[in-house]
């Protein structure tokens, strides 16, 4: 019996443990580190540090999100590339065994997800696509990731919200730019000069 009880308590402090696997907040320094990654458009640094912070990775991945958001109108490059390294976080294996098993991950991921492919499809970051191969494979790598995000069950039950906004966002995105082009998800064809401006630092923080 003793041993019984043992068992339960250990898989109640597990179940504990698990919500709030993904998205428990990051300390001052981690945060730093970040910040100064996005700063730099290190997107293999981003991923490192959210490969060591596990417990994290969802968090880590909306403030990389956030800072693409916030980068659109001075850098829409660096916006579509810290886009790419958000939907890659939260489609990384680890991310994903969470989702499936704690609706606060995937909810928390659905949002992640809703912001990313908001970028890309935001007029900007799509008239930068057309001269930029660049933005253009940054952008194929958001719609692939979010796409598989707004079809796993488990978002459209937490954040149905997210997954109809991913869902628009990503039609918008693949779809006719200004100037009539349309970006094709793995299409890497565009052979145009790469535009001046396709530099990722300055992506600032959040």
């Amino acid at each position: 019996m003793k041993i019984r009880s043992l068992v339960i308590a250990s898989l109640i402090g597990l179940s504990s443990t698990l919500s709030f696997a993904q998205t428990s907040a990051i300390d001052a320094a981690t945060q730093q580190q970040l910040d100064n990654a996005i700063a730099q458009g290190n997107t293999a640094q981003i991923a490192q540090i959210a490969a060591s912070n596990p417990q994290a990775a969802v968090t880590i991945a909306q403030r990389v999100a956030n800072a693409a958001q916030a980068a659109i109108a001075t850098n829409p490059v660096a916006a579509a590339t810290l886009a790419a390294a958000a939907s890659t976080i939260i489609t990384s294996p680890a991310v994903s065994a969470a989702v499936s098993s704690n609706p606060t991950v995937a909810s928390a991921v659905g949002n992640v997800a809703s912001t990313a492919s908001g970028v890309v499809a935001n007029a900007v970051v799509k008239a930068a696509a057309v001269n930029s191969p660049a933005v253009q494979a940054a952008t194929n790598t958001v719609v692939s990731n979010t796409s598989s995000v707004a079809t796993n069950p488990a978002v459209a039950s937490a954040n149905p919200t997210a997954t109809n906004a991913i869902t628009s966002n990503v039609r918008t995105a693949t779809g006719p730019s200004s100037g009539g082009d349309s970006i094709v998800v793995g299409d890497r064809s565009n052979t145009s000069q790469t535009n001046p401006d396709d530099r990722v630092s300055g992506g600032g923080g959040s």
